[in-house]
């Protein structure tokens, strides 16, 4: 009798644990538990949700820079001597950055510079859907603001990776949209940090000078 009210316990528990996890399964999804557990990379957030709770309502600048981390990080009005409005997002692929478009560049921007790229390289997506996705990064921030000067900078020279054709890629984007290429890759020879992926503030001192220099 004894033992068979063991079983039976036993046999109720099971049922309420595996209920119980039922439950949270549907409340919680399988994903999450799976990146919770490792068992999957987690995955990328929604960069047009961030942008959109981030950038919306902010007055801005007459110049607003947009792209990765390579603009996140940046300290742009320093280096650049004038207020800018920056609009990056560290881990965007170009298309993401197109997302984020309506939320980061206003109609009146009289300038809009363009950095972004690294993680697509980093990601190795090929040169030509790179060059395809800065196409139409272009053409959006082209639709979002008309009278704007686009500049888009090249990559810097990643450790990880030769970015030499994605960046002939990039640059015939460019060219194709009527914006205008400014090649700093060079320049950043030695003045990335220890990450082989991110400028020192040499080498944004390095990027101002270019963007300067007519």
């Amino acid at each position: 009798m004894k033992r068979s009210l063991v079983l039976v316990l036993s046999l109720l528990l099971n049922v309420a644990l595996l209920a119980a996890g039922g439950w949270y399964l549907s409340e919680r999804g399988a994903r999450p538990i799976a990146e919770d557990l490792g068992i999957v990379e987690e995955r990328r957030p929604a960069y047009d949700v961030y942008a959109s709770e981030r950038f919306t309502e902010l007055e801005g600048e007459p110049t607003v820079l947009i792209g990765d981390s390579q603009i996140e990080r940046g300290p742009w009005s320093e280096v650049l001597d004038t207020p800018v409005a920056v609009r990056g997002q560290g881990g965007m692929l170009i298309a993401e950055v197109t997302a984020t478009v309506p939320d980061t560049v206003p109609g009146d921007a009289a300038r809009v510079i363009v950095w972004a790229g690294s993680n697509d390289a980093l990601h190795e997506r090929t040169p030509a859907e790179a060059g395809e996705d800065m196409a139409e990064l272009l053409a959006a921030v082209e639709v979002a603001a008309p009278g704007a000067e686009i500049v888009v900078l090249s990559l810097p020279p990643l450790e990880w990776v030769d970015v030499t054709d994605t960046n002939t890629a990039l640059e015939t984007a460019t060219e194709g949209a009527g914006a205008t290429w400014v090649d700093v890759t060079p320049a950043l020879d030695g003045l990335l940090t220890d990450d082989g992926v991110h400028l020192t503030g040499q080498g944004y001192e390095a990027v101002a000078e270019a963007l300067r220099t007519p």
